[in-house]
């Protein structure tokens, strides 16, 4: 009985599953409707496309020629020879498909005839040369359709000229400009007849409110301003100056050279506009009283907030705002004033939540630190963990008073500590209850030396990590033998994808070496100039050449001499390193990129 109805049961099953085949029958992926293909094309970059779907079939190849395309090209993204290879192709002869260009490879942006991308809308550059970039932005003075744009520019100290041209780009609506010197702007170089389209503008560097003004003056549709100095290296009188227009227009302004007869000077021209004026910190200067008296003849309320640097606070945004201005190594407890100009009372709460919606607060990181004790901080319940992509841990210690929290997005983890030794134990059993180790895909180690074998504990916890990057990694550890014959080094070696390697600071030959056995998938290799250790560093890399090398094919060295730059580039040619290579030198960084 209990067999015939095995035996019954299994028949209607398998009737069942003839009929399901016959009403949906199993599909290929060729077998899909093109318009499914190009929806699930419009998620994949160039690249991926030509990897995953050129070769396949004549159809396929006809679709991906046909597709909008997007290149998302860095230094670890392919090799010169695949790049080429995809380049020829699948892009040349389509440039005017393209709709999307991330380049940071200091060499591809040779490649593209800007001129021929009439389809362009979003555009981010970086690590390019002056005067490629110059012709770049000449070009784009006729792109249709670019609306979106964002620049790293090097030490080049052509700001004005910089505006100048991308004030003339006639569609664009969102630029963000990022300058890595730090010189005044030359007003009288701005000289063009044309207004901006551009309704939101952000800018990494530190300008004056005249400076200000004339950059406003080119962009009448402005909604958005965001001006901040890098902060590297916090300045101890920066001023912050918020400024929220009736209209919702926002102004956020963070630098050394934004002075308060500057603000006073722009809300006696703008105060009929203004709702809202927050200035801090407020500096401890003789004639603040006549400033703020002046400020409330057009602005009449005002209302004072006060915080001391170090002292416990409800406001975890104010704590971090206060460390962004101040550094600790002056050695005292900072004092910080700040202060809102309304034209109608606001409630402390109101003022308040105003405060914490400036675009200084809005990151996707989540600090902590010693001085920073999480339970301590009434707005950390407001805290969106969903937005957090970068956790960065100052003290372990504090992590557990972080438990409460799970930043389940978080992509990117940095560890910044001097001495983990304590913790070596529990610190990855206290980081996976904040975190999903296997979502990160960077990971940042600062001020670590010895603590190799957190460093692997951390890989083999965090499969998916494709960049990472060593403030330092040159001391030895001394169980350096046992940690490489480990069974975690081991399995790590053979399983982690890591990609991208970037040592900012000091290193050595034996702990490259060993970075690199451990990483043997590496196709990018970035190194600060530790001078003692380059020349040997870079003729292991270029010269032996075995597992763990065999798939780099970009470096870069930074800040690096002159000099040394020429006689690497005299090596590499003399002693025919590679079959096909380009170098470049840009803002004294040494880019090498070659072929399989």
């Amino acid at each position: 009985m209990n067999v015939n109805k095995r035996h019954s049961t299994s028949t209607v099953d398998n009737a069942e599953k003839k009929k399901f085949k016959q009403d949906f029958p199993i599909a290929r992926f060729e077998h899909l409707a093109n318009e499914l293909i190009y929806e699930i094309f419009d998620h994949l970059d160039a690249q991926q496309l030509h990897q995953s779907f050129f070769s396949l079939n004549q159809r396929l190849q006809y679709l991906c020629l046909n597709a909008n395309l997007s290149l998302r090209i860095g230094m670890s993204s392919a090799s010169k020879t695949i790049f080429e290879r995809s380049f020829n192709d699948m892009i040349s002869h389509h440039q005017h498909r393209i709709r999307s260009l991330y380049l940071f490879n200091p060499f591809v942006i040779d490649y593209f005839t800007i001129s021929q991308c009439s389809q362009l809308q979003t555009l981010t550059l970086g690590n390019i040369e002056w005067e490629r970039l110059e012709s770049v932005l000449i070009t784009l003075a006729s792109a249709p359709n670019l609306v979106s744009l964002s620049i790293y520019i090097g030490g080049v100290g052509k700001q004005a000229t910089v505006y100048s041209l991308v004030f003339q780009l006639p569609a664009l609506k969102s630029c963000k400009l990022n300058f890595q010197t730090d010189a005044p702007l030359k007003l009288s170089a701005i000289s063009i007849n044309s207004v901006s389209p551009i309704e939101r503008l952000i800018i990494m560097d530190n300008y004056s409110f005249d400076e200000i003004n004339v950059i406003r003056s080119y962009v009448p549709k402005l909604r958005f301003l965001s001006i901040t100095r890098k902060h590297e290296y916090p300045v101890r009188y920066m001023l912050f100056c918020q400024i929220i227009f009736h209209d919702s227009t926002y102004f956020s302004l963070l630098g050394d050279r934004v002075s308060l007869e500057g603000i006073e000077q722009f809300v006696k021209e703008h105060c009929n506009r203004i709702s809202v004026l927050h200035v801090s910190p407020i500096p401890n200067i003789g004639d603040r009283e006549a400033w703020e008296k002046s400020i409330q003849s057009y602005i009449p309320h005002v209302s004072t907030f006060n915080f001391e640097y170090g002292q416990s606070t409800p406001c975890r945004l104010t704590y971090e705002f206060c460390r962004l201005i101040y550094t600790s190594t002056f050695g005292i407890a900072a004092y910080m004033e700040q202060k809102f100009f309304t034209h109608e009372p606001m409630s402390e709460a109101c003022l308040h939540e105003i405060f914490c919606s400036s675009q200084l607060h809005r990151k996707k990181y989540f600090e902590l630190d010693s001085r920073f004790n999480v339970t301590n901080f009434k707005c950390h319940d407001k805290v969106d963990t969903n937005s957090i992509n970068h956790v960065i841990i100052h003290d372990p210690d504090v992590i557990s008073c972080c438990s409460k929290y799970f930043f389940a997005k978080a992509t990117d983890l940095s560890i910044n500590h001097v001495n983990f030794t304590d913790k070596k134990l529990c610190l990855t059993d206290e980081l996976l209850r904040i975190l999903d180790l296997r979502r990160l895909t960077k990971l940042t180690m600062n001020y670590i030396e010895k603590d190799f074998d957190i460093f692997i504990k951390l890989l083999r916890l965090a499969p998916n990590v494709r960049t990472i990057t060593w403030e330092s990694i040159e001391k030895i550890p001394n169980n350096l033998l046992s940690l490489v014959e480990s069974e975690d080094f081991q399995l790590v070696s053979q399983e982690n994808r890591i990609k991208t390697i970037t040592i900012t600071s000091r290193y050595t030959k034996k702990m490259m070496e060993v970075l690199v056995h451990l990483c043997p998938r590496v196709q990018y290799i970035s190194l600060g100039p530790s001078y003692r250790s380059l020349d040997a560093t870079v003729h292991y890399l270029l010269s032996e050449i075995n597992d763990a090398t065999l798939r780099l094919f970009s470096l870069c060295i930074r800040e690096a001499y002159q000099d040394w730059m020429t006689y690497w580039k005299d090596q590499i040619k003399t002693h025919g390193v590679f079959n096909d290579y380009s170098i470049k030198i840009i803002d004294k960084n040494f880019y090498l990129w070659w072929g399989d």
